[in-house]
């Protein structure tokens, strides 16, 4: 019983976490003036907790939005495969929201 409290906890924790990341990677950065390279680097450790959570719905989301960003910086085989990746961590968390990047 404690164990299942702890990882419930755990997961809310880092769900947490990463939604904090995907917002320091998103538009208000941006339009603060933040470089690009400021909001990947937040969206990338967003990604790697929303895998490591197994929160593909998350994963999605964080994936849409590097492929935005790569977009704005004119890497659009990277914004491709972001855009590939997240439609297929959306198809598996069943989210019909999932990686709409907003």
């Amino acid at each position: 019983m404690a164990a299942t409290v702890r990882a419930e906890h755990d997961a809310e924790i880092g769900a947490a976490l990463a939604a904090a990341l995907r917002q320091l990677g998103g538009d208000v950065p941006v339009a603060h003036g933040m470089p690009i390279g400021y909001c990947e680097s937040h969206l990338a450790k967003a990604l790697r907790l929303a895998e490591l959570l197994g929160d593909q719905a998350a994963a999605a989301d964080v994936l849409a939005r590097l492929a935005i960003v790569a977009t704005n910086t004119l890497q659009f085989d990277r914004a491709l495969d972001y855009g590939q990746r997240a439609v297929a961590a959306g198809r598996v968390a069943r989210d019909d929201s999932a990686g709409r990047g907003s």
